[in-house]
């Protein structure tokens, strides 16, 4: 696959409409492109040294912009997404990833709600926390688990 990505950028270094694409290329590698930006750039600046600054420049305030982006992502999302993330990764026991886990403000009602779709609320391994799993019966396809906040 990135061997594909790779032939692919090298094409496009040779498009007609290289630099926009340098610029998307730029954006989208400082958040999720597996490919950096240079592997188009550097045959563009050989291809064409006095744009050599241009490519540049285009290359770098892409980057900045996608950067910006990425940020945001994780400044606005990061209750949805990171939170549940860091629940795992401060564990005090070993931990091993296995699904996604959201935090409920009432796992009681939870538990009520979902009835026999829950496993039983029990002890987390973070003092002061319970914890319970959806059960594969809920249909969900991915494990879930319900926690409650810290306190």
């Amino acid at each position: 696959m990135i061997r594909r990505l790779y032939d692919w950028a090298m094409d496009m270094a040779r498009h007609e409409r290289a630099p926009h694409l340098l610029f998307w290329v730029s954006f989208i590698e400082s958040s999720v492109f597996p490919i950096p930006p240079d592997v188009m750039l550097i045959p563009m600046i050989l291809a064409r040294r006095a744009k050599a600054w241009v490519y540049a420049s285009i290359a770098t305030i892409g980057s900045v912009l996608g950067g910006i982006l990425g940020y945001a992502i994780g400044y606005f999302l990061f209750e949805y997404l990171g939170r549940p993330i860091l629940e795992v990764v401060e564990a005090d026991a070993p931990v091993r990833l296995w699904g996604i886990t959201f935090t409920t403000t009432d796992i009681d009602t939870a538990a009520e709600l979902l009835g026999d779709k829950l496993g039983r609320v029990k002890y987390a391994v973070q003092p002061g926390r319970r914890i319970a799993t959806v059960r594969k019966e809920a249909g969900l396809g991915l494990p879930v688990a319900l926690i409650s906040p810290k306190r």
